[in-house]
């Protein structure tokens, strides 16, 4: 199982900054299923942002804008950044990989 995050808004349709996304969108490469939560990360909630990724095991954290000390805590996590200019998820799934 490869599974990433996406930073997301409301609809999970657009790819967000790590703090200014309303959701955090959890895909299984693999099978292409999908988990939302609300995001942490909105509040500065990083103790609930670690049991997240101890929880649900990504590997790949993907976003339009990060600040230098939430780049150093995921990749402290064993989590690669990924900021991506892309802007929607879908697209972005599509450079991914076939479903």
């Amino acid at each position: 199982m490869y599974r990433i995050v996406v930073a997301v808004d409301e609809e999970g349709v657009h790819v967000k900054g790590a703090r200014s996304a309303d959701k955090l969108l959890f895909i299984d490469l693999d099978t292409r299923s999908r988990i939302v939560r609300e995001n942490p990360l909105k509040q500065g909630l990083m103790g609930i942002v670690e049991d997240l990724l101890e929880e649900l095991g990504p590997a790949v954290f993907i976003c339009s804008e990060i600040s230098d000390s939430d780049r150093f805590f995921f990749e402290e996590n064993g989590v690669k950044v990924i900021v991506t200019p892309s802007n929607l998820v879908e697209e972005l799934l599509e450079y991914i990989g076939p479903e």
